[in-house]
């Protein structure tokens, strides 16, 4: 074959290709090698290929590369190579030892093959593997190496390093509130301002919907956790611009732990992390607090409740008291509040202030809801076929409880089939939650009260709620606040707001209720003010169902 062909075909040919002497000097390169790395062929021979060393191999990589090509003749991997206009850039390399004239190598030929874009991609994939797609910042499962990696330097170090979780107040209400774009932008925004409050060398990362994990490692002292952690609140809680030009005002809970304080391995600081976080979003908003063994007990015990509670509901653990509402015209019986009691096994009763802030954590609080919802129905049903006249019973819901009316729609069904009028059964909802309720739930709201199913406020006057938020729900009834009738005899401005309060609720036409009245002055003073309801131990303590039912029948009984 003549040698100009093949020389010709060697130029040519797609595939990059260089020969170098046994000295590792450059003898000849084509056309593609040169395109590859930015050199003309003049410009390579006598050079040896570290011309385009890249920095990113060290001298053991070279090392092994040509142990194995002379002990192999063969040599195939990939290696990063410098374009000569800078750009680094990774090739497939094969480098085979060709023999001339003898059995000693006198040349070798490299055959290699751009693969940049097939790395990038690779690295593409991998950084989404364990980074958060909306924010870019690292995933849980990055976070939690980070950390194990942490733990790991300070047992050789002993260096301390703090945990931190950042969850966002309200949320949910953000999100449905605005649309979750703005959610979306919250996050965005947020990831920002994290970023300037911390060092380069810490890690910040969206572990969940709506929390971030904060890794601080090698801090000089333990004093400075507490620092960063106020200069985290103070750049986080502020207003935000949402699109459309909304504007909200968010603020945030922050857990911490310190290693090795809290715990030596990965597991137990985050345990530890959460715990705190929990203590922080129980003590309110725009708060951080550090953990602490007592906090442990206290998880513990919320571990045991929270077991217990999962259990009351299958095994009729759950009772309903009544407490009897009376009128303020004629003293008679109107009705009563349903209100949820826990027979704890080993542990008697159990108040709800004890166990309904954990069901409405965990979700609970729907199904033990509509149990509430069908005792109730199944009361009125009962005082019916007893004789008793028409009573109303009212029912604390949660907003959880209002995604969908179907449950209420039921009992409206369930009460109308037994000829009682939907109106005997109120819904409850307090004067913090109604502030927090959202456009969908009002229009739930709504809907219930097509049903026929009226409306009030519980413990109204704690909560500062405006007219406007008054008049965006059905409202029939507002509760007013036990502090405001324990207080009226003593306290002028308490006096002064509870008219306030009764004089607006009589100009919208909305019915009052004085809860807590435990004394004649007490029930004098709001009958005088032309309230419309009493309920207090002035009256009657709650009462079991039977009890409840025996006290209606000889309350009438009397009256007639």
């Amino acid at each position: 074959m003549p040698q100009d062909f093949l020389s010709a075909s060697f130029d040519q040919a797609p595939t990059a290709m260089l020969i170098t002497d046994e000295r590792n000097r450059i003898v000849a390169c084509n056309r593609a090698y040169s395109k590859l790395c930015g050199y003309a062929a003049e410009q390579l021979v006598e050079e040896t290929p570290s011309l385009l060393k890249s920095g990113r191999h060290g001298r053991d990589f070279y090392e092994g590369l040509w142990a194995q090509l002379n002990a192999a003749g063969s040599w195939s991997g990939e290696i990063w190579n410098r374009h000569r206009n800078g750009r680094v850039f990774a090739a497939q390399v094969s480098i085979s030892a060709v023999e001339v004239g003898g059995d000693k190598a006198t040349h070798y030929l490299a055959v290699m093959e751009d693969i940049t874009a097939r790395k990038r991609q690779e690295e593409r994939a991998r950084r989404a593997q364990f980074a958060d797609p909306l924010t870019g910042l690292p995933n849980q499962t990055l976070f939690l190496d980070r950390l194990n990696r942490g733990c790991a330097r300070h047992r050789r170090d002993k260096r301390p390093a703090a945990v931190g979780l950042v969850n966002i107040d309200g949320f949910k209400t953000i999100n449905d509130s605005f649309g979750f774009d703005a959610g979306d932008e919250l996050l965005r925004e947020m990831t920002l301002r994290l970023k300037d409050c911390l060092r380069d060398s810490d890690t910040v990362a969206r572990l969940d919907g709506d929390q971030f994990g904060v890794l601080l490692p090698d801090l000089a002292q333990q004093q400075d956790v507490a620092l960063i952690a106020k200069k985290m609140l103070s750049r986080l809680s502020d207003t935000y611009t949402l699109g459309y030009h909304q504007r909200a005002f968010v603020t945030v809970g922050i857990g911490l732990a310190i290693l090795p304080g809290d715990g030596a391995e990965a597991t137990d600081l985050m345990r530890a992390a959460e715990t705190a976080l929990r203590h922080a979003k129980g003590a309110g908003r725009n708060m951080y607090r550090f953990y602490g063994k007592e906090m442990n007990a206290a998880a513990l015990q919320r571990l045991h409740l929270e077991r217990d509670l999962h259990d009351a509901l299958h095994s009729h653990q759950f009772e309903l008291h009544f407490h009897p509402i009376i009128g303020a015209n004629d003293s008679t019986l109107t009705g009563a509040e349903a209100l949820i009691r826990w027979n704890r096994p080993g542990h008697g009763l159990v108040s709800p202030a004890e166990f309904l802030p954990l069901a409405e954590e965990t979700g609970l609080i729907v199904p033990i809801g509509d149990w509430v919802l069908q005792e109730v129905v199944d009361t009125l049903i009962a005082g019916k076929q007893a004789g008793a006249p028409p009573l109303r019973i009212s029912v604390n819901i949660s907003p959880r409880q209002l995604r969908d009316s179907d449950v209420f729609e039921r009992m409206q069904q369930r009460m109308q089939g037994a000829g009682i009028s939907p109106t005997c059964l109120e819904l409850e909802l307090s004067e913090s939650a109604l502030q927090a309720i959202t456009s969908k739930e009002e229009g739930v709201l709504q809907k219930i009260s097509g049903f026929g199913i009226d409306l009030s406020i519980d413990n109204y006057g704690t909560g500062y709620t405006s007219l406007q938020q008054l008049r965006k729900v059905p409202v029939k009834t507002l509760k007013i606040d036990k502090l405001f009738i324990r207080n009226m005899g003593a306290d002028q401005d308490e006096a002064a707001l509870t008219d306030a309060i009764l004089a607006m609720a009589r100009s919208l036409g909305i019915r009052t209720v004085a809860e807590g009245v435990e004394t004649t002055d007490q029930w004098s003073f709001m009958r005088e003010r032309d309230c419309d309801f009493g309920q207090g131990f002035l009256f009657s303590k709650p009462l079991t169902k039977s009890e409840f039912l025996a006290f209606a029948k000889e309350y009438y009984s009397k009256a007639s």
